[in-house]
């Protein structure tokens, strides 16, 4: 049973699309910043932040459409990029502690 036939369905919609797009805005700061001072870990910061307004946008659509599909590949999404930020940044930090 899910979400999308009681109550609540609409305001957790409305709660990660309302998150998915705050994340999906303080991205395109970060990006802007990083690009601009060049600075690396601004960046990882900055498609970590998509990611997770992908991963809002993909709740809300398996709360939309009731299917748990969504919310499956949402999740496989988020584990992947968490992992693939985590190791780029320790090599950046790395790098930074070494020069």
């Amino acid at each position: 049973m899910g979400l999308d036939g009681t109550a609540l369905g609409p305001a957790a919609i409305a709660a990660l699309a309302a998150a998915g797009l705050g994340f999906a805005l303080r991205s395109a700061r970060l990006v802007a910043r990083g690009v601009r001072l060049a600075r690396p870990l601004d960046l990882i910061r900055a498609i970590r932040l998509l990611a997770l307004a992908l991963v809002a946008a993909l709740g809300a659509l398996s709360v939309a459409s009731g299917a748990i599909g969504f919310a499956v590949v949402g999740a496989l999404i988020l584990a992947e990029e968490l992992y693939e930020t985590a190791v780029v940044a320790a090599v950046i930090r790395l790098g930074e502690t070494r020069t």
